[in-house]
């Protein structure tokens, strides 16, 4: 009786061929999941985090009394799946077919409990059954007759790893209806867990200046079961710190631009952005520094660093923070310059303050007695510039006590310093004291408003196009003038409305303030 179930049942099974894409290999070659996977013979779980697993195959209780080998074991690989199965009483070897229409073709005989289905078809799902055979060459058991199903996903793939400002981060492709479990590889070469996300990117922190990390990823399902094979070698980088500008200084008419050496950078690329322009690539460099000799005067330079490797074609760290320097150049002399550059700077620091300091500057040397509630754009253009003079042991101020607009510029027009921009062709520049107005002639009526060029924007023929200020009582339509601070705008050069006004005047700092 046995001899005729073989018979009918190897009937039933005939195959005309073997599908050609089957490998079949031998237990002793069979390259498995990592060993970190395995503890005293038993698989670590996929909830535990340890390392990257294999999912099982649960049989149900009545396919489990069927007389059959039962596939336990359905692991997708890089390009494969790898199929388990049970041990069968007298099999010498085992056959496992794939199912095709509503027939069963052969994939191929394998000698121990796996085999390996070589798939080039992402997304594919297969049913599999598995007969085992015994020595005469014949069919020695049943085989499950509604097979098991399984769907091959292939590997993910980390697509980029970017070194960000303290750390670096890990890309890959969005998978719909999965999660995501990263690795790292420790030292002693096994795979621990690192995230387990569901976004398609990952950001791996606090890293030291250049730690070597590598990296794999894995599908999950919603149980925390993997659904996908993974990367055995990962994907290696090493984190290298953001460069660190130094230094920014003047030499002759070139700015000296210096950073941190770091020895796991290769290469340097430099950037820098001219006024409110977009950055531009100045040039690499294998050294931790740069001279910058395309200079513009009044304009302001923003320069950033970037490390590279030594092909130059992979950033290999993020960007620098920025540094900035106001040119401070042209027809003037180098005790101009400084005046210049070192008012320029003390503005800078103003930003932010409200009005009482310099109310209280302009009362104890010109005893006018102001209230906090007064409009006071040009009790801090007049008390700025003082208060600097008196930190210079070289510099006076030749304005007295003013708290008017007006004032102001009448005391600079007896210096020879006022320009009006109706009239005159003179080049606005850093340090200099702006005016504005709703009208041609501000002092005949309309309001009018003041404070300092902090820099300048010029087009490609070198005209100045935008002056970009500090200036005290800052947004000063505000009511409430005690709430108003010193504060950064911008305004166009001449002749046009901005903001509702239009630049006026300029008074020339270099001749309201005197250097001894």
């Amino acid at each position: 009786m046995k001899k005729i179930v073989s018979f009918l049942l190897t009937a039933a099974m005939a195959v005309s061929g073997m599908v050609g894409t089957a490998q079949a290999v031998s237990a002793a070659g069979e390259q498995d999941v990592p060993v970190a996977a395995q503890t005293e013979g038993s698989l670590v779980s996929a909830q535990s985090g340890e390392a990257p697993v294999s999912a099982q195959v649960q049989e149900d209780t009545q396919s489990a009394q069927e007389d059959y080998p039962k596939i336990n074991l359905l692991e997708n690989r890089e390009d494969s799946v790898k199929i388990g199965y049970t041990k069968y009483p007298g099999a010498v070897k085992y056959r496992v077919f794939i199912k095709s229409g509503n027939s069963w073709k052969g994939l191929g005989n394998s000698t121990c409990l796996s085999y390996i289905h070589k798939v080039s078809a992402n997304n594919s799902t297969f049913v599999y059954t598995v007969r085992a055979i015994g020595k005469d060459g014949n069919f020695i058991s049943s085989f499950n007759k509604q097979g098991y199903t399984h769907k091959f996903v292939i590997t993910p793939s980390i697509t980029k790893i970017e070194n960000i400002d303290g750390g670096s981060k890990l890309t890959w492709p969005a998978k719909s209806g999965v999660n995501y479990r990263v690795f790292y590889r420790d030292s002693n070469k096994t795979w621990r867990k690192l995230a387990k996300l569901t976004t398609n990117s990952y950001v791996h922190k606090n890293l030291n200046n250049g730690a070597k990390w590598t990296y794999t990823i894995r599908y999950e399902n919603s149980k925390g079961e993997f659904v996908s094979p993974y990367n055995s070698n990962g994907w290696t980088n090493t984190y290298v710190a953001p460069p660190v500008i130094t230094s920014l200084t003047r030499s002759g008419n070139t700015f000296v631009l210096k950073w941190n050496n770091n020895s796991y950078a290769e290469r340097y690329r430099v950037y820098r952005k001219q006024g409110s322009d977009s950055w531009v690539t100045m040039g690499d460099t294998t050294s931790n520094s740069y001279t910058d000799k395309k200079m513009v005067s009044g304009v302001k330079f923003t320069y950033m660093v970037r490390a590279l490797n030594a092909a130059a074609t992979k950033y290999t760290s993020a960007l620098s923070k920025t540094r900035w320097k106001i040119c401070v150049m042209g027809n003037m002399s180098e005790q101009t310059r400084k005046l210049r550059e070192g008012l320029i700077d003390f503005l800078g620091k103003q930003v932010g303050n409200n009005n009482r300091k310099y109310i209280d500057h302009v009362n104890k040397y010109g005893h006018f007695g102001l209230g906090y509630g007064t409009q006071w754009c040009a009790v801090f253009g007049w008390g700025a510039m003082d208060m600097y003079s008196r930190t210079q042991s070289n510099v006076t101020n030749q304005i007295p006590p003013r708290w008017h607009v007006s004032e102001i510029a009448n005391e600079a027009r007896k210096l020879g310093g006022w320009y009006n921009t109706f009239s005159s062709n003179y080049e606005a520049k850093p340090g200099d004291i702006f005016m504005t107005s709703f009208y041609k002639y501000p002092y005949e009526d309309g309001r009018t408003h003041v404070g300092y060029i902090e820099y300048v924007d010029k087009d490609k023929n070198g005209k100045v196009t935008y002056i970009h200020t500090v200036e005290g009582n800052f947004n000063w339509e505000v009511g409430d003038n005690s709430k108003t601070v010193v504060g950064r705008s911008c305004w166009k050069d001449r002749l046009e409305k901005d903001h509702g006004a239009m630049v006026t005047d300029y008074l020339d700092i270099s001749k309201i303030l005197k250097v001894k």
